[in-house]
């Protein structure tokens, strides 16, 4: 796991971190409903894993992020799985 701080992408638009998620075969974990728009535009990704900002504290989300690690790459590839 990898934040876009850490890769130094801090800051880009979100159509830049997506692309760069893709070409890293990684998936996106957020917050932010302009993922979703980007998914629903037919943006190709590697995966989107959203979650509302109020749904889990830090443990919940991590339980969350581990089951979804646990399934199969078609079922995260190209897809919104929300959390």
């Amino acid at each position: 796991m990898v934040t876009f701080r850490e890769a130094g992408r801090a800051g880009l638009p979100d159509d830049l971190h997506i692309g760069w998620a893709g070409s890293e075969n990684r998936i996106i974990v957020t917050f932010d409903n302009d993922c979703l728009r980007l998914d629903a535009r037919g943006i190709a990704h590697a995966g989107i894993a959203y979650c509302n900002s109020r749904k889990y504290r830090a443990a919940g989300l991590i339980a969350a992020l581990q089951r979804l690690a646990m399934l199969p790459a078609e079922a995260v590839t190209g897809q919104v799985n929300y959390l």
